[in-house]
C-alpha cells in the first residue's frame, strides 16, 4: 500500500446508492477497500472498476482523459491486454454529470500518477 493512500472498508450490510458504487473497485460484487490519495471522499472522485483495471490505475498503468477515454501507459502492460479494455476505449459512465467522474481528479491522476 502506498504511504500516502488511506484505507478504509465499506460496512457489511449497508446499502448504497448507485452513484456510491462510483467509489468501489468490483471483484464478482465484492467490495473492495477504498484507497484515495488524500483527495475528497465524494462520488465525482471515484470510478468503478474490474480488479485488474484497479491494479492498472493505482499503479499509473491506465488513465482516462476528460471526456473518459481510457488510456494505457506504454510501459508494463502486457501485449494482449486491449482484450479487457471496452470496444472504443470509453469509460462508461453515468448518464447524470453530477455522477461522473470530475475533470480535476482525472488531471490529478494524469499528472501525479500516470506513466506516460
Amino acid at each position: 500500500m502506498r504511504s500516502v493512500a488511506k484505507l478504509r472498508h465499506l460496512r457489511p450490510g449497508v446499502r448504497y446508492a448507485p452513484s456510491a458504487t462510483a467509489r468501489l473497485a468490483l471483484r464478482q460484487n465484492e467490495p473492495d477497500p477504498i484507497f484515495e490519495a488524500d483527495g475528497p471522499d465524494t462520488v465525482r472522485n471515484g470510478i468503478a472498476l474490474t480488479g485488474t483495471a484497479h491494479w492498472l490505475f493505482d499503479r499509473g498503468l491506465m488513465t482516462f482523459t476528460d471526456d473518459f477515454q481510457i488510456l494505457l501507459s506504454p510501459y508494463g502492460i502486457p501485449d494482449d491486454l486491449d482484450k479487457l479494455i471496452r470496444p472504443g476505449r470509453m469509460l462508461a459512465v453515468p448518464d447524470a454529470p453530477e455522477l461522473r467522474p470530475h475533470a480535476t481528479y482525472l488531471q490529478w491522476h494524469r499528472d501525479n500518477c500516470f506513466k506516460a
